[in-house]
């Protein structure tokens, strides 16, 4: 009996997504020609799809335009070149390992019912994970919206009764799931100069996805703003914010710097920064605390988590577990 090879498939749909893409390969000491990394166009910025398409580490590289629920019924060919190529893969003998960032995605579902991996795990996207642990700990006997969609696919949806999370996080996970944990490798960078009385403070896309008003988001700009103090600062725009927003936030006192490239590729570029990086509970500033070995002060801004619509238990949750990392300053606002 012959054994079969094993493919690791991986959805990613933004680019900060593949830093945990390059750590699972790192991690697990995956071999390039097993890997099978599928990228999705999301949005307007998509520039960054093109180095990957030409990158040597993976084997294969597939590329989809990523769809809505709209195209379901108005554009078909979008998920169904995605749904043909797992479909050819399926029939192929070997089994297969999925990673993914975007666990509720129709993509992940139709991979998982497709290619029945032998594992599921969910790699850590910002600070998705501990949303999708909190989902996962509720009931999920029956999904209309699933349900609805296995109909239009022709695929019974559903999501995986056990899964692994790849995470740095010590995330609190129901009974049948796991996780594989992660570390960085610290990188020497002693050569990064830090800027005196400038900061940095990163957006949010907390109005974008309607978890906040925006009068409640600028209201804590500026409560910000006067706890910086007589400081030059920067305000690192999240990639969904607009300009018509950005032009407030500018009138308030922030030099708005705007740049589609995750911030922990551009830090990675600096050859000198700002003394203070600031954030609200972006894992960004986590992340570099652990990645770098010389780095400026970070310093979180923690909200109550009621002036948020909703998600306010899984907020919590998120700052309790960078409150655990030394080398971040929590600050209530």
């Amino acid at each position: 009996m012959s054994v079969k090879e094993i493919k690791y498939v991986f959805l990613i749909s933004a680019e900060h997504q593949t830093i945990q893409f390059f750590e699972a390969v790192r991690h697990f000491k995956l071999n390039k020609r097993d890997i099978l990394l599928m990228l999705f166009k999301v949005g307007s910025n998509i520039n960054w799809i093109d180095k990957y398409i030409l990158f040597d580490l993976s084997s294969k590289t597939y590329v989809f335009d990523n769809w809505t629920i709209k195209d379901l019924l108005f554009n078909r060919g979008k998920p169904k070149e995605f749904i043909n190529i797992i479909q050819n893969l399926s029939v192929i003998q070997a089994e297969f390992i999925l990673f993914t960032s975007q666990y509720f995605t129709d993509a992940t579902n139709l991979a998982y019912k497709i290619l029945k991996p032998k594992k599921y795990y969910v790699l850590d996207e910002g600070t998705a994970s501990f949303r999708v642990v909190f989902k996962r700990q509720k009931s999920q006997l029956f999904n209309l919206k699933l349900l609805i969609k296995s109909f239009i696919y022709g695929h019974y949806l559903e999501y995986p009764p056990k899964v692994i999370f790849f995470s740095q996080y010590s995330l609190n996970v129901k009974e049948f799931d796991s996780i594989e944990h992660y570390c960085f490798v610290c990188k020497e960078n002693n050569k990064l100069a830090f800027i005196k009385n400038e900061a940095i403070l990163l957006g949010s896309s907390l109005v974008e996805v309607k978890a906040m008003r925006q009068k409640i988001y600028l209201d804590l700009l500026k409560i910000i703003r006067k706890d910086l103090g007589n400081v030059r600062c920067y305000y690192y725009a999240h990639r969904n914010e607009n300009s018509k927003k950005l032009s407030v936030i500018s009138n308030l006192g922030f030099e708005v710097v705007v740049n589609q490239k995750p911030f922990e590729y551009i830090y990675s570029e600096f050859s000198e920064c700002p003394e203070l990086i600031c954030s609200f509970s972006s894992p960004i500033l986590d992340t570099l605390s652990k990645k770098y070995s010389h780095v400026p002060q970070f310093k979180m801004y923690r909200y109550n988590s009621t002036l948020q619509f909703k998600n306010h238990k899984i907020t919590d949750m998120i700052y309790d577990a960078f409150a655990k990392n030394s080398s971040l300053i929590i600050k209530n606002i």
